[in-house]
């Protein structure tokens, strides 16, 4: 049985959810700087999120049949 791996790319990528799911992080953000400005909570909730959406952009891209 011969298996059709297709290449994927950024055409079938699924940008509203990925927009979606920073919209939501980015309010949470928000929200943390809104009731403490002072402290560098929010700072650091800004580099996780850059950090998960280099991960999410790598993971989706990935073929988990050829790991």
């Amino acid at each position: 049985m011969v298996a059709v791996i297709e290449k994927r790319n950024f055409r079938d990528f699924d940008w509203l959810v990925a927009f979606l799911a920073v919209a939501i992080v980015s309010f949470g953000v928000w929200q943390i700087y809104n009731a403490q400005p002072f402290e560098t909570y929010w700072q650091k909730q800004i580099v996780g999120l850059f950090i998960s959406l280099v991960a999410l952009l790598v993971i989706s891209f990935t073929d988990y049949r050829r790991i």
